[in-house]
């Protein structure tokens, strides 16, 4: 009774070469599955209360979000009109699997969208099977995928590599290594830049840069204070406005500046990199704590909208790619990307972030 029917199933291609190998695997095991192109066509099948859907990701497209407009529509029609979607997506090295391993932009923003919708659907079941393009030819892949594909109540999270079946798992954490105010990751007087580092996470990584007495260069979109500008700006704003205190914490530490720079926008990003290049010289690292936390970003998936995405897409995603081209005009000695435990677990609402 845990088992679906290939009578139930829709496979959704696209015009790559592996979907065209996918299809003919597929076909051959399960002669009645139904082909099409479009995730739109789904309106039109005919079904009463339940409908399987194994759909791959476009992994040679250009757009990093194209997918996950084409599955918005789709997930919100299903659960508006209380239709049950069993929905598989495919994708190709979406997943960083080993050390080292390349993974494409456009698929790796999906596995965090996939948990989200797991995590608040209730007509939509979505679970992900990401592949690489050597597993295509296993025959131990082809066998085990029409298990994956056909049984409801198999893994969330499946993996292939070659002949190799990873499915993902959660283990406690015994020992938590304590922070060791000795360690030499910061080097005293070498300078910092923290991008988006007016948060909770920016304060405790310069109190913590504060004690080694290092320089710090704090991007955002909207406040910039240099050299011991800080009382002034203090007494020119009221208390009761955004950022104040965050001002004031920052006035006590020595070696701080505020630099206005978009980082979703590539011009700003560049005209900011080369003025950190004239002023501060070399640079130790970049740490990239930007995102978009205010709270009408968080919504259920049904009341989502494309400029949700729009908007968690500016900092933490083209702005690490902006990063990227900073890092290499800079040259740090690392860069440290600040995410999410929801891109992992999931969560309510947090399907855009």
């Amino acid at each position: 009774k845990n088992r679906t029917t290939d009578r139930d199933c829709i496979f959704v291609g696209n015009h790559t070469e592996m979907s065209k190998k996918l299809q003919h695997i597929l076909s051959v095991s399960m002669p009645k599955l139904k082909i099409i192109s479009d995730l739109v066509q789904l309106r039109d099948v005919d079904c009463d209360d339940y409908l399987k859907v194994v759909y791959l990701c476009d992994y040679e497209q250009e757009s990093i979000d194209g997918d996950v407009k084409r599955l918005i529509p789709v997930i919100r029609y299903f659960e508006e009109n209380n239709k049950k979607l069993e929905l598989v997506v495919i994708t190709v090295l979406g997943i960083g699997i080993g050390v080292g391993e390349t993974v494409y932009k456009s698929e790796a923003m999906i596995s965090g969208f996939i948990k989200g919708v797991y995590t608040e659907c209730k007509y939509v079941n979505a679970r992900l099977i990401d592949i690489d393009t050597t597993s295509i030819n296993s025959v131990i892949f082809r066998k085990q995928l029409l298990n994956d594909l056909l049984d409801n109540n198999n893994f969330n999270f499946v993996a292939y590599r070659g002949e190799n079946r990873y499915i993902e798992a959660y283990a406690p954490c015994d020992e938590i290594v304590e922070y060791d105010s000795n360690n030499n990751h910061f080097i005293e007087k070498e300078t910092y830049i923290l991008v988006g580092g007016l948060g909770n996470i920016g304060s405790v990584i310069c109190g913590v840069l504060k004690s080694r007495k290092c320089k710090i260069v704090i991007l955002n979109r909207s406040i910039e204070i240099t050299g011991n500008a800080f009382d002034s700006w203090l007494s020119a704003h009221s208390e009761t406005e955004p950022y104040y205190d965050k001002i004031k914490f920052l006035s006590d530490i020595d070696n701080v500046s505020l630099l206005k720079c978009d980082i979703s926008d590539f011009v700003s990003v560049m005209k900011t990199t080369e003025k950190i290049k004239g002023t501060y010289g070399s640079i130790a690292a970049i740490i990239n704590l930007a995102g978009n936390v205010s709270n009408n970003n968080f919504k259920m998936i049904t009341e989502l909208e494309e400029a949700d995405f729009v908007n968690q897409f500016a900092a933490k995603v083209y702005g690490t790619m902006y990063i990227e081209k900073m890092a290499e005009i800079l040259k740090p000695r690392y860069c440290i990307l600040i995410s999410s435990l929801s891109a992992v677990l999931g969560g309510m609402g947090f399907t855009a972030y």
